[in-house]
């Protein structure tokens, strides 16, 4: 029988990102490693996020304000690596991002 590797515990990271200019694209790369990550808006406005640079404009996923996205089915590595792309369309805002590895 082989053994199962199941990570019983996840050490928590919280990233805050700036976002200065309204309607900019910025963008964060998750760790090798990171088991699930949210992502949220501090401010009371919405937050447009994508998984391609680029899209954060044009096709993306519309995060309301006051709620959050989170994939806890996650699990990336040196050759898998997931970055986030996102931005509003209010200045002076800041992305709160945590990620669990």
């Amino acid at each position: 029988m082989q053994p199962t590797h199941k990570l019983l515990s996840a050490t928590p990271h919280v990233v805050n990102i700036s976002m200065p200019t309204a309607f900019t694209e910025y963008s964060y790369t998750l760790p090798s490693h990171t088991r699930k990550f949210t992502i949220k808006l501090r401010e009371s406005n919405i937050l447009t996020m994508a998984f391609t640079e680029g899209a954060s404009g044009t096709t993306y996923l519309t995060i309301p304000s006051g709620t959050s996205y989170w994939d806890s089915e996650l699990y990336t590595t040196d050759h898998n690596i997931v970055t986030v792309y996102f931005q509003s369309p209010a200045a002076a805002q800041t992305a709160e991002i945590v990620y669990w590895n």
